[in-house]
């Protein structure tokens, strides 16, 4: 790991840190980082690959990226990449202003909850709020009103972030080593990193014929959408089509769109079968479901029904999850104690602390101690679980949103009215922030960065500096330069889930449960139990069944509206491996994994290609993927 690679990782996740907010947030374009393999990280990392590389080669061997090399720069762009956006400053910003600017007379935020949220978190002076949603028109950007506010949210990122980094760290080894997952989002830049040890000037990866046949089948579809954007008598090839059959039938909830992501399929594609196939069976499960309760005449009581139920889950799968690796946990925590290994002394402590941290930061401002512990606790189950999620299942766009946040979760279990006023005011925001909408998590990132390691043979404690760094740096450089487009065109210009659907959501909900306070939630809890049993038995069956084809991963989040987008394409890559195998065995299935890896690569290539023309010409909207 060369200081020139730590370097130019630091520049790349910077520019990113600058690109994000202007393309994602304003432009409204193909986002750059909008799932947990972002087109970002991927597309500077085959610029690298593509056209920097030879063009070292050509003047002198010695001057080329070594396949290590490129792969430290990638992975500091993946842990950098989402924190402009999803990650934390988009969510984070609009959270400490929206309860105050959206506040009027009709929601009557102020009377609610206004008295409980502190000064020193929030940007209350009116000004201030008027000009960054509506924009400074000339005027200075007020940088003091945010000095306070940000210093003290930028304490829990802190601690919240070295939590994460030290789970990360004591968890690599079981998933990577022991448990073997296939962590199919990074396959794709370690496959391109290990050609480049060919002495030859081009990437024998870019000559595979089979690979360019892939690539150029989302490449010549988006290429043709691309232009029907700008030149609407092109023609244009649906993406999106929509089962219609089922209309005025029983079976109407199954009237979905089928969104095809070429890149999903190419995922799916190197994914063990079980897993592939549980994702869309499970989500068809689910839609029966609720054909069976429309049926009933209590569709729409059902959808309670089912936050219980994949809550429960959710949380059984973690918890599961954590219990499988008790006896890795223990060998660790005996051998550091015997032999003084630093390598899990460091990360235990470190957890520790920055678990201790983030409970004394949420009661120093109000959060009941009790909650403060529930909150964290809820906090590790999503590193958990999503993390395990996007590790084994390659899922882009996982993401608990609809079940497993405060909101949806906490407040069924204990109840509104335990919870309390104060406490309910100042959970909104940390959930806006770091538990509601995590399509770019960090901790996914961490553990697909120590899967790169491992395959680099580096020890993962190696990587950790310069990941820091660039998450650092992505922190540091994307809020004042996301607070500096947004005075200068105004929040209300901007990507309007972030500035506008998002916060106010998060903000009624908050209104409605200080309002009406409710107790424990009975059903909530009858279909959590239900939920977790189900789940429980799942992973029962699948250690001991070696043949049992259901893994409770497409369980856990098959109501998400986010596995919706992706259970067609899930689909069609478990098809083709389960036909390829089938019919060809396991050679075959060698043979054209180039073939799905060139639908990756071009689906985020044209992606990469067609975001650039627009940034180029200034065009609003366009967007390729996702």
């Amino acid at each position: 790991m060369s200081l020139r690679a730590v370097l130019l990782g630091a520049f790349l996740s910077a520019l990113l840190a600058l690109l994000v907010p202007y393309t994602d947030i304003y432009m409204k374009a193909s986002e750059l980082s909008g799932c947990h393999f972002g087109v970002g990280p991927i597309s500077l990392f085959l610029f690298l690959t593509i056209l920097l590389n030879p063009a070292l080669k050509a003047i002198s061997s010695r001057l080329s990226l070594s396949p290590s090399e490129l792969l430290v720069i990638f992975c500091m762009m993946l842990v950098a990449v989402g924190i402009p956006s999803y990650g934390l400053v988009a969510q984070l910003l609009p959270a400490i202003t929206a309860p105050f600017y959206y506040a009027d007379e009709a929601n009557e935020w102020k009377e609610i909850f206004h008295s409980y949220l502190p000064d020193q978190l929030f940007v209350k002076e009116r000004s201030a709020l008027r000009m960054f949603y509506e924009g400074a028109r000339g005027n200075p950007i007020p940088w003091g009103e945010w000095v306070g506010p940000l210093l003290w949210w930028g304490l829990l990122t802190a601690l919240l972030y070295t939590f994460m980094f030290c789970l990360s760290l004591l968890m690599e080894r079981r998933w990577i080593e022991e448990e073997r997952l296939s962590f199919p989002l990074v396959q794709l830049p370690i496959e391109i990193a290990r050609s480049e040890r060919s002495s030859t000037l081009f990437n024998p990866f870019f000559k595979n014929p089979l690979m360019w046949v892939g690539f150029s089948i989302p490449a010549l579809i988006h290429t043709l959408n691309g232009l029907h954007f700008y030149f609407p008598g092109f023609p244009h090839v649906n993406l999106r089509p929509r089962i219609r059959v089922f209309e005025g039938t029983p079976l109407w909830p199954f009237n979905r769109y089928c969104f095809i992501y070429f890149s999903v399929i190419g995922f799916s594609y190197l994914l063990p079968t079980e897993v592939s196939f549980s994702v869309w069976f499970f989500w068809m499960l689910w839609r029966f479901q609720i054909c069976v309760a429309s049926a009933l005449g209590v569709g729409a009581a059902f959808s309670r029904v089912g936050l219980g139920q994949f809550g429960g889950a959710f949380l059984t799968f973690a918890l599961g999850t954590l219990l499988s690796a008790r006896s890795y946990l223990m060998r660790t925590l005996i051998s550091s104690l015997k032999s003084g290994d630093g390598g899990y002394r460091l990360p235990r402590l470190g957890m520790a602390l920055s678990g201790l941290g983030i409970i004394a930061w949420l009661s120093a401002w109000g959060i009941s101690l009790w909650y403060s512990i529930l909150l964290l606790g809820l906090f590790l189950s999503l590193c958990i679980g999503l993390g395990r999620a996007v590790c084994e299942s390659g899922m882009l766009f996982a993401k608990a949103l609809d079940t497993v946040t405060p909101s949806t979760l906490l407040n069924p279990m204990v109840g509104t009215r335990r919870i309390g006023p104060q406490s309910l005011s100042l959970t909104a925001p940390v959930e806006y922030t770091f538990m509601f909408d995590l399509k770019t998590f960090l901790f996914p990132a961490l553990m697909q960065s120590h899967r790169v390691a491992r395959s680099l043979r580096l020890p993962p404690g190696r990587f950790v500096p310069p990941l820091a760094l660039a998450v650092s740096l992505s922190v540091l450089i994307s809020i004042p330069f996301s607070l500096f487009l947004i005075y200068r065109f105004g929040g209300c210009e901007m990507d309007q889930w972030f500035y506008n659907r998002g916060p106010r959501y998060i903000y009624s909900v908050l209104a409605r449960s200080i309002s009406y306070p409710e107790g424990i939630d009975v059903g909530w809890w009858v279909s959590a139990i239900c939920g977790g049993l189900f789940t429980a038995a799942l992973i029962l069956l699948r250690r001991t069944i070696w043949w049992w084809p259901l893994h409770p991963i497409g369980y856990i989040l098959a109501q998400s509206w986010e596995t919706e987008r992706i259970w067609f394409s899930f689909f069609l890559g478990w098809l083709f491996k389960r036909n390829i195998l089938k019919f060809g065995g396991p050679r075959l299935f060698r043979r054209t994994r180039m073939f799905f890896l060139g639908l990756i690569f071009g689906e985020y290539g044209t992606a990469a290609i067609w975001l650039l023309i627009d940034m180029l010409l200034g065009r609003e909207g366009h967007k390729v993927f996702p």
